[in-house]
């Protein structure tokens, strides 16, 4: 689709305006959205997903996972709008594939268009190093998910405690 086109916006941001992939579109809103690089669901990579989930005492209904592929790209504000999550966590994701052109710290909460991120890098590279792996867990999980900090993890829609 040709939407935009000029020296400086480019056909390329036209995927702000391409309907979400079919299996995005069948989720419910959740808390937390949880976006990975595409992964087997019996990798170490994955694997070590679970865990850093069970560890911020996150359960499958608290969360969505999307998977993008390195070529995809994924409409943010289309995601807000179906999803509605109270946190977006990346892992290994550029905000850019969202069409989001920010700023964030890594590893740390930050607050965007209404919503708390998480951004770090990808897990087999967390895992590499501990304090990496250190700074991710005391600054950005733990304070987020299991302090609490930034508050309760509420369902969007009906703003209800998970």
């Amino acid at each position: 689709m040709n939407i935009i086109t000029t020296k400086i916006i480019t056909t390329q941001n036209d995927t702000v305006w391409n309907r979400l992939p079919e299996g995005i579109n069948n989720m419910t809103p959740k808390p937390v959205l949880v976006l990975t690089n595409v992964m087997e669901q019996d990798s170490d990579e994955y694997k070590i997903l679970m865990k850093m989930l069970d560890g911020s005492k996150l359960v499958p209904d608290q969360y969505n996972h999307v998977q993008i592929a390195d070529a995809d790209e994924i409409s943010w504000s289309q995601l807000h709008h179906h999803l509605n999550p109270f946190v977006v966590f990346l892992l290994g994701v550029l905000p850019s594939k969202l069409g989001v052109a920010a700023l964030f710290k890594i590893n740390e909460p930050n607050n965007y268009d209404g919503t708390i991120w998480l951004p770090t890098i990808r897990i087999t590279d967390v895992i590499r190093d501990e304090s990496f792996k250190s700074h991710l867990w005391n600054n950005g999980m733990k304070p987020l998910f299991l302090n609490k900090e930034k508050g309760e993890l509420l369902c969007p829609s009906t703003q209800v405690k998970w």
